[in-house]
C-alpha cells in the first residue's frame, strides 16, 4: 500500500516510530509529512528526523479554506519552508489522534479526494465515518480485524 516514491502524512505521529517506518517505505525519493501537536512529543519528532531531508514535521494540522490549489498550501500553513514539491498526490494518511477524527477530516476535506489510503487508528465504530468518507468522498471503507478503519479510493 506504500511504495517507493509514495506520500505519507502521519497526524498524531506522536515520537515517530511510524514516520519511521513510513520513512522506510518511501525511500529517498518519497516524502513523510509528520504532525504531532503535543508540545513534548513534538520536541522529540523534531529532532529524530532533523536530518531526514524528506520529512517534513509541523506541529499544526492545516486548515484549507476553500479550494485547494497546491501542496504550497499545506507547507505554508505548517509553518514548514515553502519551497517544497508544490503538486504531489497523497498516497497514506494515518489519523491517530483518538476523538478528533472528525475534526482533523473537516480540516482536510479539500484534500480527501487528492488521497488514496486514509487509516484510522483507535477507530470507534459508532461515529460516522465509514459513511462520511464514502458517501461524501466516495471511498470504500473497511474495519480491520485490527480494529482500524481503512478507507481507499
Amino acid at each position: 500500500m506504500i511504495n517507493p516514491g509514495n506520500t505519507v502524512v502521519d497526524i498524531g505521529a506522536g515520537a515517530g516510530d511510524f514516520t519511521q517506518y513510513f520513512l522506510q517505505q518511501v525511500g529517498a525519493l518519497g516524502l513523510v509529512v509528520a504532525i504531532e501537536t503535543h508540545p513534548g512529543a513534538y520536541a522529540l519528532l523534531k529532532d529524530r528526523f532533523k536530518d531526514h531531508p524528506n520529512v517534513l514535521v509541523s506541529n499544526a494540522i492545516p486548515h484549507f479554506s476553500g479550494k485547494v490549489q497546491s501542496w504550497q498550501n499545506m507547507w505554508c500553513e505548517c509553518q514548514l519552508p515553502c519551497d517544497k514539491p508544490t503538486e504531489r498526490r497523497i498516497d497514506f494518511v494515518r489519523i491517530n489522534v483518538v476523538g478528533s477524527e472528525l475534526k482533523i477530516l473537516q480540516r482536510l476535506k479539500d484534500l480527501i479526494p487528492h488521497i488514496k489510503n486514509i487509516l484510522i487508528d483507535n477507530y470507534v465504530p459508532e461515529t460516522p465515518l465509514p459513511e462520511l468518507l464514502s458517501c461524501v468522498h466516495g471511498m470504500s471503507c473497511t474495519i480491520l480485524p485490527t480494529g482500524q478503519l481503512l478507507c481507499t479510493q
